[in-house]
């Protein structure tokens, strides 16, 4: 998990750009084949941290079902 302190929505997605480039860049490698899940999204204190995390988890395994078609 990683936790962004006082970040814009752009900052945020350009960051995950930049994470899912990286991972695409491993995966060109065909000895070494990284699998990732991604649960993604900005905390507005709306709600529990709980209920915050849980709904990453779960945006989290819908991108990893959609990998493993």
């Amino acid at each position: 998990m990683v936790i962004e302190h006082n970040i814009s929505d752009e900052l945020h997605q350009l960051n995950l750009k930049q994470l899912k480039e990286t991972i695409d860049n491993v995966n060109s490698d065909p000895i070494f084949n990284l699998s990732t899940a991604i649960g993604s999204d900005m905390y507005y204190f709306n709600n529990s941290f709980g209920e915050f995390k849980h709904e990453l988890d779960k945006k989290m395994y819908e991108n990893k079902r959609k990998y493993e078609k």
